[in-house]
């Protein structure tokens, strides 16, 4: 749909949606990580027994990243203004489109996740250590509980509503496109080391996708959920049970995934189910792009702290 745009020469300063944008997730990350050391150093001294249980990392979490964190981002930037949602039609996805669109993106997690292990191990033989997926270690385990309500439950919902239905309806001014791959690359910096930073912006582009075609964020939210269950749950638990058979099965049901997956982007570009046509242009233009999206504080400070985690990520392999 082509629409009339002018420049953005008056979005300055705070009115600068990725200057706020930016500036509210480098506060976010900040006071998640000043949150998760002070409830660490509390309960380590008042509840001992409490930081040897399977709860204790998925309460930090929790209480800093998601009772916290994003509610003071929604509320910094849910005042930015936004396209008249009243103006966008909902359009349900067929019943075979969701499940082939979670085969399709479990396929594009997996595949990033291979190039974040190879750039991992690389790093790791340069400094002297080796590297794990850091989510995996923290909440890695048999806590099946606190896992399904942390990362299948919480996680898709609150990173959902916060990236795709505050943060990219507020950059849609600028373009359907431009608001996927910010939002999307602010997606994927907000988890701190190379690996999850490779496949959470890959996510991001089609959960974005997905909420612009759609307009309906149940379905991303429903995406995130299916995908952090299978990845984090089902195939993480099979493959730590030490049986080989039950292991067996785990990498066979990735395969199988993986071929699905395949199979549904080839026919979604072939059949035209995925359509770049109908995007929007925006209604202001960004005559420079690169400057306007990362030349101001906000956005710098963002990929400043981004950086210092995946250093420390970096770092700690040498322990």
């Amino acid at each position: 749909m082509n629409q009339d745009v002018t420049c953005d020469n008056e979005r300055d300063g705070w009115n600068n949606p990725f200057l706020r944008i930016g500036l509210s997730l480098f506060i976010m990350t900040v006071l998640v990580n000043a949150i998760q050391y002070g409830m660490a150093f509390l309960i380590q001294k008042t509840l001992p027994a409490f930081a040897d249980s399977s709860w204790y990392t998925y309460v930090l979490v929790i209480v800093s990243t998601y009772v916290v964190g994003a509610p003071v981002v929604i509320m910094l930037v849910r005042s930015l203004p936004v396209i008249d949602k009243s103006k966008r039609e909902k359009k349900p996805l067929k019943w075979y489109t969701l499940p082939l669109l979670l085969c399709a993106s479990l396929l594009a997690m997996y595949l990033f996740s291979i190039v974040g292990v190879a750039i991992n191990y690389l790093i790791g033989m340069l400094v002297g250590g080796t590297s794990l997926n850091p989510l995996a270690t923290a909440l890695g385990g048999n806590a099946l509980v606190p896992t399904v309500i942390t990362v299948a439950i919480c996680a898709p919902i609150v990173e959902e509503l916060l990236f795709r239905e505050v943060i990219l309806e507020r950059l849609r001014v600028y373009g359907d496109m431009t608001a996927i791959l910010v939002s999307a690359l602010c997606f994927g910096l907000l988890h701190g080391n190379i690996q999850q930073i490779l496949y959470a912006t890959a996510l991001g582009v089609i959960f974005g996708y997905v909420k612009v075609r759609t307009n309906d964020i149940r379905y991303t939210i429903g995406l995130h959920m299916g995908i952090n269950l299978i990845g984090s749950v089902v195939i993480a638990n099979l493959a730590l049970t030490g049986n080989q058979y039950i292991t067996m099965v785990a990498g066979m049901l990735i395969i199988g995934i993986c071929m699905v997956g395949l199979i549904a982007f080839i026919l979604g570009f072939a059949l035209k189910w995925v359509d770049f046509s109908k995007f929007s242009k925006g209604e202001m233009i960004l005559e420079h792009p690169i400057r306007k999206i990362f030349g101001n504080v906000g956005m710098i400070l963002y990929l400043l702290i981004s950086i210092v985690s995946c250093v420390l990520v970096i770092l700690s392999m040498r322990g």
